[in-house]
């Protein structure tokens, strides 16, 4: 995701206010979905996914959608 994020940057001439603004708003969307995803319980989802879930939301959110902007 943060590959993916970090191409439409380059390749979109927005400020970096701008950016900022829609890593914080993206990161964390994604967080509380991926979060949300962890903790449903549908018999789908193995204890393994459920960590790699559960962790990269959480690293998400604690980053506050910071991002290093050149």
């Amino acid at each position: 995701m943060e590959r993916i994020r970090a191409q439409f940057y380059e390749r979109n001439p927005f400020s970096v206010d701008t950016i900022r603004e829609h890593t914080r708003r993206t990161s964390r969307l994604w967080g509380k979905h991926m979060l949300a995803l962890a903790y449903r319980n549908n018999g789908a989802r193995d204890l393994r996914c459920r960590f790699a879930l559960l962790s990269a939301g959480m690293r998400l959110l604690g980053n506050g959608g910071r991002l290093s902007v050149s």
